[in-house]
């Protein structure tokens, strides 16, 4: 019962993780007075992969209760998937369609998406530790011997280019 929640809280942690440094990156551009384009660029992409990665195990792990869990996550989970929505769109118009100057309230918009992104990912993640923990599913571990490699070495093709984009980006 609680494998497939391990294996779904460690990179969905990693993703919140890289998301915050993201979240940080943002604020600072919303408080530059330039337009200067700084930001995570390649490796937004990455994290996006581990929190779909995370949900594929999710919805995998606990597919017999998949009604139930759907029903608890269902508000934030959309909320979140909305505004990551938004927060596309932001990010396609400020570093690829806008060549000059913008309205800097973009930029502050763009940080607040990152911000309650942050905050609706962690309501869908405790009301899912919530979820079993008192629903005690059952997990479906027919996968599980693939799952344990396959998340290890997705980790590793992950984090290791990010690793190394940032030790020579500073």
């Amino acid at each position: 019962m609680y494998s497939g929640l391990v294996l779904f809280l460690i990179p969905v942690s990693i993703y919140v993780l890289l998301f915050i440094y993201e979240t940080y990156l943002s604020f600072k551009k919303a408080l530059r007075k330039d337009h200067k384009r700084n930001y995570v660029e390649a490796t937004w992409e990455m994290t996006h992969t581990l929190l779909i990665i995370s949900l594929i195990l999710l919805f995998v792990f606990y597919s017999r209760s998949l009604n139930e869990l759907s029903s608890a996550i269902f508000a934030p989970i959309f909320i979140a998937g909305t505004l990551l929505l938004i927060r596309g769109i932001l990010y396609t118009y400020i570093f690829y369609v806008v060549k000059k100057t913008y309205s800097k309230y973009l930029d502050w918009l763009f940080f607040f998406t990152h911000l309650f992104i942050l905050i609706f990912l962690s309501i869908v993640t405790f009301k899912v530790i919530q979820f079993v923990i008192n629903s005690h599913p059952i997990a479906n571990t027919n996968f599980l011997p693939y799952f344990i490699p396959g998340e290890i070495l997705t980790l590793a093709l992950i984090l290791g280019p990010m690793y190394f984009i940032y030790r020579i980006k500073e």
